[in-house]
């Protein structure tokens, strides 16, 4: 039952938007959270102009963006809009993500890693399969508690 309730727990942080990272560019700390569908479809375009080649793990992140600084842009407007929101739509949202990928151009190669890494990972929990399998057998044995 502990499973179930790790699996509840994940769950209500995920849809309530609970769960969130910190990330540190140029010394400044900004809190992401998991972005929204509206959001996410605004960072895949950005996200779509670095190349990464054959991905096998998380040390070529770090390698594929130091293959080309042209990529350092799309890796800072993602980051960007990350970091913005839903404060990327709306009046003045154009300059304030003009402002924010200023600011973040400045950043290392280890911020720009370490930040990208943690998008992703709140975009793709580590445990998303694990998750579904908990929520499939926990689904499994509420609708076998119904019928009897």
């Amino acid at each position: 039952m502990d499973n179930a309730n790790t699996l509840a727990e994940h769950i209500s942080d995920s849809l309530s938007g609970n769960s969130k990272a910190v990330i540190s560019m140029n010394g400044v700390y900004y809190t992401i959270k998991p972005p929204k569908t509206k959001t996410l479809a605004l960072m895949l375009k950005p996200l779509s102009y670095i190349n990464v080649g054959e991905f096998n793990g998380e040390p070529d992140i770090a390698e594929l963006l130091k293959l080309s600084v042209e990529q350092y842009r799309y890796a800072d407007e993602c980051i960007a809009i990350c970091i913005l929101g839903e404060r990327v739509f709306g009046m003045l949202s154009k300059l304030r993500l003009w402002r924010l990928k200023r600011k973040l151009s400045l950043a290392s190669d280890a911020e720009r890693y370490d930040a990208l890494n943690k998008i992703v990972s709140l975009i793709i929990p580590a445990s998303f399969f694990h998750y579904s399998r908990l929520a499939m057998e926990v689904t499994g044995t509420m609708t076998k508690t119904k019928q009897k």
